[in-house]
Parts: C-alpha cells; structure tokens; sequence
C-alpha cells in the first residue's frame, strides 16, 4: 500500500498546484478562463494578442530648453534661448579626449629633469666607487696588505714597485741593445 501512495504521489502534486493557481487567479481577477485566452493568444500569436496600435518610435529633440532659478520666487523660469544637446557633447568630446591620453602618458619630466640627472651622476660615482673598492680589495689579497692599509698607502706603495719594475726593464733593455750591438760589431769586422 506504500508502494502505491509514493506511485500516486507524482501524479498528485501537479494536479495540486494546478488547482492552486487557478484558486489564486479566481481570487485575483475573477475569471479562471482568463489565464486560458492568454495563455491561447500567446501560444498562436494570432493578432488579438498584439497591441492594438503599434508603438511610436522613440523621437529626440535635440534642443531643450534651458531653466534659471528665479531667486525672488524660489521657482525654475524658462529661458527664451534653448540648448543644443549634440553641440554641448561635441565640445567636452576633446576635454575627455585629453583627460583620458594624459592619464596614461608619462609625467611632465621638465621638472624631474634636474633630480634624475643628479641621480643618474650619483649612481655612476656609486658603481665607480664599487669597482675601486672591489679593485683594493683584490689588491689587498693579491700583495698581502692589512684590511686598515689606506687607499693611499695602496697606491703609493704599487707605484714604488711600478717604478722599480720599470727600472728592471730599462736596466735589461739596455744591456740587451749593448750585447746586440756587439754582436752587431763583430759582425762587421
């Protein structure tokens, strides 16, 4: 018997709701076969269910009259001139063309001219700083000077050695042209 109740229970349910939207459409208009001819008229579409005229197309009037409050009264006054729509847009057409490109191009750097060049010549002097300092670094390492050797005394002591090695070379320079030349003299007898 179960069975057989959950069986009916599907067919149940729309008969029931359709009983209960016809009450509600009795309760509200008063007819039941009203739903019906709608119902008919729109499933056919047979000319009965079209407006009985056909609508307007929209129409715009370019120009509407202008108002000013009168400040006596405290009431909106027509002006006898009008204002023409498609001129009022036309005109803001090229502010709102401007404000859109200057939004999206790049600041105004007339002004920033002076601080970028001071920091574009800072930034050099830094990286040019960096390189000596990485340079007397390696100098450190490679001469075995302390990490407290100055700069200066760096230098100073590299171009002693520098003018010692330059003294070598001219030293050797010039016994190799006088073993040269002798040798070029003996030939020559």
């Amino acid at each position: 018997m179960d069975d057989n109740v959950l069986e009916l229970i599907d067919y149940l349910i729309p008969v029931f709701v359709g009983i209960i939207s016809c009450i509600i459409t009795f309760v509200r208009t008063g007819k039941i076969k009203k739903i019906d001819n709608e119902v008919s008229e729109m499933k056919y579409r047979i000319p009965s269910y079209r407006e009985k005229e056909e609508p307007k197309a929209t129409t715009y009037n370019l120009e509407v009259p202008q108002y000013r409050l009168n400040k006596q009264t405290g009431e909106l006054v027509e002006l006898p001139t009008k204002k023409n729509l498609q001129e009022a847009l036309n005109s803001f057409r090229d502010v709102a063309l401007t404000d859109v490109i200057e939004r999206f191009m790049p600041l105004d750097q007339s002004s920033e001219a002076p601080v970028l060049e001071a920091y574009e010549y800072n930034a050099d002097r830094l990286d040019a700083l960096l390189i000596a300092s990485e340079y007397a670094n390696e100098l450190r390492k490679k001469y075995g000077y302390s990490d407290t050797a100055t700069l200066g005394d760096m230098i100073a002591d590299l171009q002693s050695k520098n003018e010692k090695i330059v003294q070598t070379i001219k030293n050797a320079t010039v016994k190799e042209d006088v073993n040269n030349e002798g040798e070029k003299n003996v030939e020559k007898k």
